[in-house]
């Protein structure tokens, strides 16, 4: 992409208003992000959810709500095909009868 782009897809953002800025990363540059009420998509994301969990991320969870693996896993995961050969995966379950992460509160998120 390039630069005039970029600008382009920043003028049409839904998200204009928002305090948050976007600049184009350079190849080797960091990303970073606090989310906060002040952030037009507030919440946003959290509502409409398709979170793949790595390892890692069981691992994390699974510490800070104090439960076993096996228990998070049940409570908290849903499996799905990672590809068309099958690869098994877990993603994070949403709300019942919803799209939105079990974990958002009015004050974001409850795990992050």
């Amino acid at each position: 992409m390039n630069e005039n782009e970029f600008k382009d897809l920043i003028d049409d953002s839904p998200f204009a208003g928002s305090p948050v800025k976007p600049v184009m990363l350079e190849e080797n540059a960091s990303l970073k992000f606090r989310c906060h009420r002040n952030v037009k998509c507030w919440n946003a994301c959290c509502s409409n959810i398709d979170i793949p969990l790595t390892p890692y991320d069981v691992l994390r969870l699974k510490k800070r709500l104090d439960m076993s693996s096996g228990d998070f896993l049940k409570q908290y995961s849903i499996p799905f095909e990672m590809d068309k050969d099958g690869m098994p995966g877990i993603k994070l379950n949403p709300v019942e009868g919803g799209t939105a992460c079990q974990f958002m509160t009015p004050e974001g998120c409850g795990v992050y």
